[in-house]
């Protein structure tokens, strides 16, 4: 790889380099001085750090008093030390096979999901909608346009449901958001779930924003028109998002699941 890189041997890219008095290649080894090892380790550990300390200044944890460490990296005795150094007024816990952690609470929520209450939004989640234009709008003009009823109005707008951060508990409905079909004839009208990894995002077409499922329900009796109204509820439980939509004018409920994993 030296010679593909550099065009010559790995023994004289070492000799050659400012860490010559710390490197040795011995056969098919390089034995380096501990603090060239260690210099590896200083982005990730400050960074670790970093978000932490970030993490703690969320009014939400105000009253933390520990810090648990687990995966893998947490068995890095580097790391802890940072950690307990870096927070000397918090508790360190390092439970035993902390790399072991996230397995093994994997497995034991595939058996049983109701052990995790609740979970924290790793995005924000939403839905697709468009609205009329009004003087007070503050969307921009490229996402505006005329519909077929001749009506300005402003498309792609992300409709948040879910703020990333956000806590929800399992199997608890979310606030149900009301829609209702563009036009008098629709004969369906079709729900587009979108995530985003902003706290709040303006529309779908924004480059953190990803669609993540949709689906169409059926609107067999148009007599209605554009007055007919759907209600859309999120509901979190296990590895996938639900999302239950309710037509107001029959009552029929139609959920539809949208795989985390997928």
């Amino acid at each position: 790889m030296a010679n593909e890189t550099n065009g010559r041997h790995l023994k004289e890219c070492i000799l050659k380099s400012r860490y010559r008095e710390q490197l040795v290649l011995t056969g098919d080894k390089i034995r380096m001085d501990a603090d060239v090892m260690k210099g590896f380790f200083g982005i990730p550990l400050q960074s670790i750090l970093d978000h932490v300390e970030t993490l703690l200044a969320e009014p939400k944890v105000t009253n933390c008093s520990a810090i648990v460490m687990v995966g893998g990296f947490s068995e890095s005795p580097k790391l802890q030390e940072h950690v307990q150094d870096h927070f000397p007024d918090m508790k360190i816990i390092i439970p035993e096979e902390a790399g072991l952690a996230v397995l093994k609470g994997a497995v034991i929520f595939g058996h049983n999901p109701t052990s995790i209450a609740e979970r924290v939004g790793k995005y924000t989640y939403g839905e697709r909608i468009s609205h009329l234009t009004t003087n007070n709008c503050t969307h921009s003009r490229l996402n505006t346009k005329l519909d077929d009823n001749g009506n300005m109005r402003c498309f792609d707008i992300f409709r948040i449901h879910v703020k990333i951060g956000q806590s929800v508990k399992l199997g608890e409905e979310q606030l149900e958001r009301i829609s209702s079909p563009l036009y008098d004839t629709q004969t369906s009208v079709g729900f587009e779930i979108y995530a985003s990894s902003k706290p709040t995002p303006v529309f779908v077409t924004d480059p953190d924003c990803s669609k993540i499922g949709s689906f169409s329900i059926p609107i067999p009796d148009t007599s209605l028109g554009k007055a007919r109204k759907f209600g859309t509820t999120f509901l979190f439980g296990g590895t996938e998002i639900e999302v239950k939509v309710v037509d107001k004018a029959t009552g029929k409920v139609t959920k539809r699941t949208v795989d985390f994993l997928g």
